[in-house]
């Protein structure tokens, strides 16, 4: 799981580091705020991709091996998560023309993204540890361990803040 990053609100991180994220409290905010969100996270994502090709071969054949199968995991993961942010199931949905919407709702959709913001920073930094020395076998599988489990509390992240958006929570 994610460290916070500092004592901002969820809502305060969101709107500095997303332009264009004005949040959920006013329907007419909503869907650009969504919109906004996921251009962000999908280009955050897009990014990382990037970086797991720069990553610098392993000196030995099996490490290189290892490496390869696992870069190619994570690589399907972020495209999968990548996938969903681009053609959410909650289109049209309620949440988005509500004159009001609870305020517990909302504020678990602020924690929700500000997660899934910190879960994406977690694997930058992982990746970024790649290009500070040799890649060896423990090194691969420290990194990529770190990397799976920010994949993994993204990905419920994402799923959770949907069954919020759709009511189902």
């Amino acid at each position: 799981m994610a460290f916070p990053s500092s004592t901002a609100s969820p809502l305060q991180s969101l709107t500095d580091k997303i332009g264009g994220f004005c949040g959920y409290e006013k329907s007419a905010t909503r869907e650009p705020s969504d919109l906004n969100l996921r251009r962000f996270l999908i280009a955050g994502i897009d990014a990382r991709l990037k970086d797991l090709e720069e990553i610098p071969s392993a000196a030995i054949e099996e490490d290189q091996r290892l490496l390869l199968e696992v870069t190619k995991s994570t690589r399907r993961k972020l495209i999968t998560i990548s996938e969903s942010l681009s053609a959410p199931t909650y289109a049209g949905q309620d949440f988005f023309t509500r004159d009001h919407i609870a305020e517990k709702r909302v504020a678990g959709l602020y924690t929700l993204e500000k997660s899934m913001l910190d879960e994406l920073a977690d694997i930058q930094l992982e990746l970024a540890a790649f290009q500070a020395g040799p890649i060896d076998k423990i090194t691969i599988e420290d990194h990529f361990l770190h990397i799976s489990d920010s994949i993994d509390n993204l990905n419920q992240a994402l799923f959770e803040r949907e069954c919020l958006i759709l009511g189902d929570q």
